[in-house]
């Protein structure tokens, strides 16, 4: 039940949502003075949501401090990687925008023997778990990539945030130092659920999606529709770390 309130909770807290709703109100509605009310909210909406300074001044402000590249003096002993990347497309192996850094990410770390070994965290995404799972496909990719399977641990079954921490535990052993791999924008939500286990793990942010804008840049404020598609991903994360906080998750 949770799993599913929180799809329809994030859906409804969508920008693109909002600014669908009140442009079809200010088509739909007779009263011409309202519509053109609910007009003008759906511009001003479509405005707020496309500047590109107001979103990576908040996303930046939301993105905690990860280790780099130049940190890592010794190997660490596993890289967790976590999952909502990849999948089956037409039977072939795909990876999925911005969060396939994950695990590329990962991949360049164990080439050069900065983890030891990668734990793939991540289940069937949907709500009736019926697809394959995420990290079985990824596992069965980075074998046929040549990385040995002694070096792969997998968890097939988690399906959220949460449940990444608390299987990923339960593969691991006492004392082992780990990678948390994720994307910047969620790894503030991660750290809080791996905080919850006897894991140890210092973060390692697989990408820095948003980096602060200059003001005074009139490209910093031209509109870009690609911008509403990034305050998704930051509205899911503020979302997300909100609701698992009201269930105690974290």
């Amino acid at each position: 039940m949770f799993f599913v309130c929180s799809k329809i909770l994030f859906a409804f807290t969508q920008p693109m949502t909002w600014m669908l709703l009140l442009f079809g109100a200010s088509y739909s509605l007779k009263n011409k003075v309202i519509s053109k009310y609910f007009l003008l909210g759906a511009l001003s909406t479509s405005l707020l949501f496309t500047n590109p300074f107001l979103y990576h001044q908040i996303a930046s402000s939301w993105q905690v401090d990860s280790l780099k590249l130049k940190d890592i003096n010794e190997p660490y002993d596993v890289g967790i990687v976590l999952g909502g990347y990849a999948g089956h497309q037409s039977g072939v192996f795909g990876l999925n925008g911005d969060t396939a850094n994950r695990l590329t990410t990962a991949l360049d770390l164990y080439l050069k023997g900065k983890i030891k070994k990668i734990l793939l965290t991540g289940g069937s995404p949907g709500i009736n778990a019926t697809e394959n799972s995420e990290a079985l496909i990824v596992a069965q990719f980075l074998i046929s990539l040549g990385v040995p399977e002694e070096d792969i641990l997998v968890e097939p079954d988690s399906r959220n945030t949460i449940e990444n921490a608390r299987f990923s535990a339960g593969l691991l052993h006492e004392n082992e130092r780990c990678l948390l791999i994720t994307s910047d924008l969620h790894m503030k939500r991660a750290i809080k659920c791996f905080e919850r286990t006897n894991i140890q793990f210092e973060p390692f942010a697989s990408d820095i999606i948003a980096k602060p804008k200059p003001f005074l840049s009139f490209a910093s404020h031209l509109p870009s529709a690609k911008i509403l598609y990034k305050w998704g991903d930051l509205t899911k994360e503020i979302i997300g770390l909100m609701t698992y906080k009201i269930v105690e998750y974290v």
